[in-house]
């Protein structure tokens, strides 16, 4: 009704993503991109998928969240062969180190501050430097492969990253670790929540931020809400910080169901 659609403008208004300076719900600045810019992100995401396509890539991430969870259940228990993805193999660990865990805070700590140096000490450092740094820094601390996307996004993502551009500065660098893997989009998603567990209401900034940069898929995000019992086998945070976060992300949620909706509908027309 119509009380219903003002109460959902009220939370789109409310729920702004800076980009460059002051902070979240600073709508009045100008340089903030809120939830409005359905239509400019749909044809960018159409002009990727084509690029994809052309690429003969793409085949990695899910079209639907039903796809996307398939995939998603093979990437964390099923087919390794020769060809599967570095995301699907954990060969990258150091033989003969027992695998660490996600708990294994100081271990994944030393991996970021290590690859936060070689940052520092290699500014025109290529994304493939970069990569090859974060790889080796996820092999040192006995780390599994997918670990590379929380040592890169930690190490790139500041406390204040809604105040100026870390998200769109380091983004080729974010594509490329993050791609189109469900595993790894997943892994991401769990990673943003985690950072920001005791800020909650910046979590959909950073998830805004990310989708908007390219980095990650609605789906993944789609997925991540649509687990009320959350995942073990990415969930960093308690059941707790875990409710706190979901319950301020439900605008941004919102929003990415209208625009998926929107654009079935859309495929239905053509």
């Amino acid at each position: 009704g119509g009380g219903g659609g003002a109460e959902r403008a009220r939370q789109q208004a409310a729920y702004v993503a800076p980009v460059n300076g002051g902070g979240a719900g600073h709508a009045a600045d100008g340089d903030a991109v809120g939830l409005t810019s359905k239509k400019a992100k749909k044809e960018k995401k159409e002009k990727k998928k084509k690029k994809e396509k052309e690429d003969g890539g793409g085949e990695g991430s899910p079209k639907t969240a039903q796809e996307g969870a398939k995939h998603l259940e093979e990437s964390i228990f099923g087919k390794k062969d020769s060809g599967s993805s570095e995301s699907e193999s954990d060969d990258d660990v150091i033989p003969g180190i027992e695998d660490v865990t996600l708990d294994d805070t100081s271990a994944l700590q030393a991996a970021v501050d290590a690859f936060t140096a070689y940052r520092a000490q290699n500014p025109s450092a290529t994304v493939a430097q970069l990569l090859d740094s974060a790889k080796n820094q996820q092999m040192a601390s006995a780390l599994k492969t997918h670990m590379r996307v929380h040592i890169v996004m930690r190490s790139v993502v500041g406390p204040d990253f809604f105040k100026g551009s870390d998200v769109a500065d380091a983004a080729p660098l974010l594509a490329a670790v993050v791609g189109s893997d469900a595993a790894r989009q997943r892994h991401a998603v769990s990673n943003a929540e985690d950072m920001f567990k005791s800020t909650p209401a910046l979590v959909p900034v950073l998830l805004k931020q990310l989708y908007d940069a390219d980095v990650l898929e609605e789906e993944a995000i789609l997925l991540w809400a649509g687990e009320e019992d959350g995942n073990e086998e990415f969930d960093m945070c308690t059941r707790e910080e875990s409710e706190k976060v979901r319950e301020k992300c439900k605008p941004l949620v919102e929003w990415l169901e209208e625009e998926s909706d929107d654009e079935e509908e859309g495929e239905d027309e053509d």
